[in-house]
């Protein structure tokens, strides 16, 4: 299984040392994060990627607990040359985290990068398909989705858009 990891992580290499190689998108889940990372970390993969010119953008969604903050401020710390976006999910209700007095030395400051607004419930199921491919939408696909549907799309893409942009400038 390990071979299969670092396969994973050399085919990426490999493929972006071409040249213009595709970019890649990694869903992890959150049980599975300190493993990738420990992984990520051993195999010195960011090194690797840094010197092919692979661009490292790592997106956390953050939920108000204390294991969510810890694990976003792990990941941000590993992280040398890649960049750390903290993203909230704003159709997700997040409860309030309020520490206790002996758990606030451990609250990690994280600042919020990115905020997905919500979407209709209609275009939330759509984009949560299994074939669903935003790249797919944006190169003309989906024909068959109303109007509707379509603009909200295009405007929750321009929203992220916009705001990772300010972040870059």
């Amino acid at each position: 299984r390990v071979a299969d990891q670092v396969m994973l992580f050399d085919s990426m290499l490999e493929a972006t040392s071409r040249g213009n190689g595709p970019d890649f998108v990694i869903d992890i889940a959150a049980n599975e994060l300190n493993r990738f990372f420990r992984i990520f970390s051993d195999i010195g993969f960011e090194r690797g990627a840094f010197e092919v010119q692979l661009d490292i953008q790592v997106c956390h969604i953050i939920s108000w607990t204390m294991k969510s903050l810890q694990t976003a401020a792990n990941i941000r710390d590993i992280l040398t040359t890649g960049r750390f976006i903290a993203v909230r999910n704003m159709a997700i209700e997040a409860l309030a985290f309020t520490p206790s007095p002996e758990e606030e030395a451990q609250v990690p400051n994280i600042e919020i990068d990115l905020f997905l607004s919500a979407l209709s419930p209609k275009v939330f199921r759509i984009v949560n398909e299994k074939h669903f491919s935003f790249a797919t939408f944006v190169e003309g696909g989906y024909d068959e989705l109303e109007y509707e549907m379509k603009s909200e799309i295009w405007n929750f893409l321009e929203d992220v858009h916009d705001q990772l942009n300010e972040q870059i400038e």
